[in-house]
Parts: structure tokens; sequence; C-alpha cells
């Protein structure tokens, strides 16, 4: 498994593994096809979630320097509010919901949560740091999967990033962090 589904995916083959009873034949490990086809599946849905949370995180990106542009980077809690508003539809088509095993994955690493759409301030955020988050993310970066998350620092830019699968921040194949980076006011 790669990317983020990494965690999760390794408890969905097991998971599958179990329910398919999968047997061990001649000291190797025997697959029954149905087993094989249900983590091909499993692969497949989660490289699609993967990829319509990175669209997600676009659009989130998109509407949040459209507010920047219009209204300034907010500041007090009322206009963080008023922008967080407009997160929480992106954030309620969260992908990972659309396919039952991996809702129910999510569901029972992350129960009673809902996916999230928040916006923190940094005050350092700068192009250098953002190079940084992308190998070595915070640790508090994690949240629940399909959870949008804006980093501002108030003046010229801002980062979205999203929790994959595992709840940590969604990786490529190179196992770099996916973000999306935007300077509104230089648009």
């Amino acid at each position: 498994m790669r990317r983020g589904c990494s965690a999760i995916g390794l408890s969905l083959i097991l998971t599958v593994a179990t329910i398919c009873g999968a047997e061990a034949w001649g000291g190797k490990p025997r697959v029954p096809r149905e087993l094989y086809q249900q983590l091909l599946a499993a692969q497949v849905a989660c490289d699609t979630a993967d990829e319509a949370l990175f669209g997600n995180m676009q659009l989130a990106g998109d509407m949040f320097a459209k507010f920047c542009r219009t209204r300034g980077f907010p500041k007090t809690s009322r206009e963080i509010a008023l922008a967080r508003r407009g997160l929480y539809p992106i954030a309620n088509t969260n992908p990972y919901a659309k396919d039952q095993l991996m809702a129910r994955e999510v569901e029972t690493h992350f129960p009673e949560a809902k996916t999230q759409a928040e916006i923190e301030t940094d005050f350092g955020l700068s192009d250098p740091e953002v190079d940084q988050f992308q190998q070595f993310p915070p640790q508090s970066w994690q949240s629940v999967p399909g959870s949008l998350i804006i980093v501002q620092n108030e003046r010229d830019m801002f980062v979205v990033w999203a929790a994959g699968i595992d709840g940590k921040p969604l990786r490529d194949k190179n196992k770099r962090i996916r973000l999306v980076v935007v300077h509104p006011l230089h648009h």
C-alpha cells in the first residue's frame, strides 16, 4: 500500500484476510482470488479517495483565496467563523465515506468523530517553512480522515492540508506531504 492508505490499509488487509479465511499452503500464504480482488478494489478505492481529497484541498484553497482577496485574511474569531463556513460543504464531501469498507474502517479508528474544517494561524508561515512541512509535518497535524485544515499567516500566504485515511497529512506516491500553497494577493 502507498500514500496515506498504509496504516488503515494494513488493517483492511487483515480484515479482508480474516473474512476470507486465507490459509497457508505448502509453507506459503495462498491468497484466494476473491481476497486478491478485494485487496485490489480497496487499494483502488483508497487511491481514488486520496485524489478526490486533493481535489477538495484545491477547492478549499480557491474558496479561501477568494475570501482573502475580497475581505482580507481573517483575523478575528468572527471573520474566521465566516471563512470556515465556506469550508464545511467541501469537507462534508468526505471521499473516505463513499466506500463502505473505508467508511467502516474510519468509523472504527475514529469513533464519534466528524470531518473537520479548520482555519489556524501560524504567523511564521513562509515558503521555506512549507518546504519543511512537506517532509516533516508538525506532530499536531492529525485529524479525522477527510478533514481540511487551512494554516494562514494573516499577511500574504496560506497552506491547505488534509487528513488522509490514517488521520495524518495526505501524502503523494513519493511520501511527501500534499499541500496546496496559495499567495492570494499575488493573483
